[in-house]
């Protein structure tokens, strides 16, 4: 696994992202960032496994596996400040968003030649709430603790990330964080020609700037509203399907959106 890595270049890739550590550093950012793909590898689910690993192959030749204090204090290097802002109704929402990793993402997919940046690929919108008990976390809608980040994803490949926490919901400033996933694809030749989302991006700018884009399909779950509900009710043609292992019904008809255009429900 190491071999191919370093055929790839992943090292030189990840150091040109985030830059060189001290000189007198044992472990660069790319053998941090490797041993935890590692632990993964392994079915590591806590970090101290680390050391397991590390133990294990202390004698390789050319492996290098850092410790779990290592990779804390290495992340510690690399965090970046989260941002804060409040709505009139007090609301705060507290967000994280690291620009090198954001820009290191596509470079690595690209790299191992699991996006094809011949062909149009589909962009995939959503937020996973992630259940913790750390000191600064927020409570979701689920009456839970934790994040809420929201992941822009290409096969289920995250390209572009933004952590919040669990009190911000995915709908928040969605259309900035899919802005910027945009423009870091085009930026890496990965073309676009479908984006799928849930109705956290049934929003007008968002669907205006869907519309903008060339080439692009995009499916966005809307809303129900009473117009939908009544439209929906007086169709006549609904056709079988299976939709996620359940048999359905399903139609096709025009409704205007947001007051305005007319769009395919």
């Amino acid at each position: 696994m190491d071999e191919d890595l370093r055929k790839l270049g992943v090292s030189s890739l990840i150091t040109d992202a985030l830059g060189h550590r001290s000189l007198i550093a044992t472990y660069s950012y790319a053998d941090v960032i490797k041993t935890i793909f590692y632990l993964h590898a392994i079915g590591g689910d806590v970090l101290d496994d680390v050391n397991t690993l590390k133990q294990q192959l202390k004698d390789h030749p050319e492996l290098k596996i850092c410790s779990a204090d290592t990779i804390e204090y290495v992340s510690q290097e690399l965090r970046c400040e989260n941002s804060e802002v409040t709505t009139t109704k007090g609301v705060v929402h507290t967000i994280n968003e690291h620009d090198m990793f954001n820009k290191l993402l596509p470079k690595l997919c690209k790299l191992g030649g699991v996006l094809n940046t011949t062909g149009g690929l589909t962009m995939d919108y959503d937020g996973h709430i992630t259940e913790n008990t750390k000191p600064d976390n927020g409570r979701s809608y689920k009456k839970t603790e934790g994040y809420y980040p929201v992941v822009c994803s290409i096969n289920k490949l995250p390209v572009y990330m933004q952590n919040r926490k669990a009190n911000t919901p995915e709908s928040y400033g969605q259309l900035a964080v899919i802005t910027k996933a945009f423009e870091q694809c085009r930026a890496e030749e990965i073309t676009l020609t479908k984006f799928r989302a849930d109705a956290c991006c049934y929003e007008k700018e968002t669907i205006a700037y869907m519309e903008a884009q060339e080439g692009l399909s995009y499916y966005v779950r809307a809303e129900m509203s009473a117009s939908l509900r009544i439209a929906l009710e007086d169709e006549r043609d609904w056709k079988p399907a299976m939709l996620n292992h359940k048999k359905v019904e399903v139609c096709s008809i025009e409704h205007k959106v947001f007051g305005e255009q007319r769009y395919r429900a």
